[in-house]
């Protein structure tokens, strides 16, 4: 019990691991969605494919492994552009055409303008007791 495992029983384990939840993921898609019965079959054999390299054939599991992470790197790139990028130009630039139709400047960025400083002046002082109650 006190000696470490070494590293091909490491990853052993976690093949088991990870074959046992995809499999379990797989049966329930299988025996669940009626639409999607064939998706269950390909995350079963996805599954069998992990524990049998996991197991046997460990270089097949680290380059399935690698093959997962470089996946998952592209499609969390492409995620990013794909939906942050629109968002915030959806967002911001119709929240901006919303205030230029409305002629409001709530950052006072009007240049020239009427006023003599862009100074903005703050509320009355506060009494330091309030410093110490600030909830």
């Amino acid at each position: 019990m006190g000696q470490r495992a070494t590293s091909s029983g490491n990853s052993k384990i976690r093949a088991v691991i990870e074959a046992a939840i995809a499999i379990a993921v797989g049966v329930t898609l299988y025996l669940t969605v009626a639409k999607v019965k064939h998706l269950g079959i390909v995350i079963c054999c996805v599954g069998l494919f992990v524990l049998v390299s996991g197991l046997f054939i460990p270089k097949a599991y680290r380059g399935f492994k690698k093959l997962g992470l470089l996946l998952g790197k592209v499609v969390g790139v492409a995620m990013a552009w794909l939906l942050l990028v629109p968002f915030f130009y959806l967002c911001f630039g119709l929240g901006r055409a919303v205030l230029l139709v409305a002629r409001k400047d709530p950052l006072c960025r009007e240049f020239p303008t009427e006023m003599p400083t862009y100074w903005v002046s703050h509320g009355p002082k506060r009494a330091t007791d309030s410093y110490t109650r600030q909830y």
